[in-house]
């Protein structure tokens, strides 16, 4: 139950759902570009992927100085309820 209610706390800001919106329509964005189309600051925009990232919603790779964040497969059956 406990992993149910972190996933839908993570769902239910609108900032967390216009990251999931706007990367379902990449393949892998760096944090920098996130910030910038969401006009947030790197700061908050980190913490909202550190939370997406904690739900499995998310995951990085680091290419030299910057994360590239891309959607996982994990909770699709959430993903398609939020991004459709």
């Amino acid at each position: 139950m406990k992993e149910k209610e972190k996933i839908f706390k993570a769902l239910a800001n609108h900032r967390r759902l216009q990251i999931l919106i706007f990367l379902n329509q990449r393949d892998s964005v760096c944090v920098i570009d996130i910030a910038r189309h969401l006009r947030l600051s790197l700061k908050s925009t980190s913490k909202h992927l550190k939370i997406l990232t904690s739900t499995s919603f998310l995951d990085w790779d680091q290419r030299g100085p910057n994360r590239f964040y891309f959607l996982t497969s994990n909770h699709s059956e959430y993903l398609k309820l939020v991004l459709h």
